[in-house]
């Protein structure tokens, strides 16, 4: 397996990218068309957390860090990749009532994704600390199942 692609933002976390994989990741994703990315089977992608987060003001879609979600669904609509792995904070769960999730959900299964997702916690996989995730995994493949 190779990474193709990775994308950040942030200054720091792009030289912490560079130490730790000696290949610079592009800047901001929004600035860049899915066109340029290379042709890739997964799709690993996290967005902000801050927009959905209890520790935050949860504007979610209203938040303009919350709207990076549709720049990921902006490229899987052109690259179509065969899996995508997502990534975020527990509150997504219940954000806006549950609502956000389900935004997010029928955006990925219109563009042929049957979804799984669940909240786990990095203490029980050997991470040194406490940490509620959700994880959302799609394959357009209708007959994979997968279970975490």
């Amino acid at each position: 397996m190779k990474c193709v692609f990775s994308s950040e933002i942030d200054k720091s976390a792009r030289e912490t990218y560079f130490a730790n994989f000696a290949e610079h990741p592009s800047g901001d994703i929004t600035r860049i068309a899915a066109n340029e990315i290379p042709k890739h089977d997964i799709l690993c992608a996290g967005f902000p957390c801050q927009a959905f987060s209890i520790g935050g003001y949860r504007k979610g879609f209203e938040d303009t860090r919350g709207t990076l979600f549709f720049d990921i669904e902006r490229i899987i609509k052109v690259k179509k990749p065969r899996c995508i792995f997502l990534e975020n904070v527990k509150g997504l769960v219940n954000h806006d009532r549950g609502r956000t999730l389900k935004i997010i959900n029928e955006k990925l299964k219109k563009q042929g994704y049957n979804l799984f997702h669940k909240v786990l916690n990095s203490s029980e996989y050997g991470v040194p600390q406490n940490r509620e995730r959700i994880y959302i995994i799609g394959f357009r493949n209708k007959k994979i199942t997968f279970d975490f």
